[in-house]
């Protein structure tokens, strides 16, 4: 049930930060979505616990993350920068 409520209240946040992201554009994503996840922190009755294992976390965050950065990356600059890219 605790897995439930979290999976519950961080859809909410999500859903809060998105809105707030149309109000405040100022503001960028990342950095409300950081600040409710600091709020939801200080506010948590009990201490949040998530065991997870490694493999589950590379497959469900990290793969699709670097897909998307890949999708989205620009490839004229990557082209352009490509000495410096590859010495890396």
């Amino acid at each position: 049930m605790a897995t439930f409520e979290l999976i519950l209240l961080l859809a909410v946040a999500v859903l809060l930060s998105s809105i707030l992201d149309q109000i405040v554009p100022k503001v960028s994503l990342p950095l409300i979505q950081i600040g409710l996840g600091v709020i939801i922190a200080f506010l948590a009755v009990s201490p949040i616990e998530i065991n997870i294992e490694p493999e589950l976390f590379l497959v469900l965050f990290i793969a699709p993350l670097l897909y998307d950065e890949a999708k989205h990356a620009d490839k004229e600059a990557l082209w352009r920068e490509r000495k410096p890219v590859l010495s890396l």
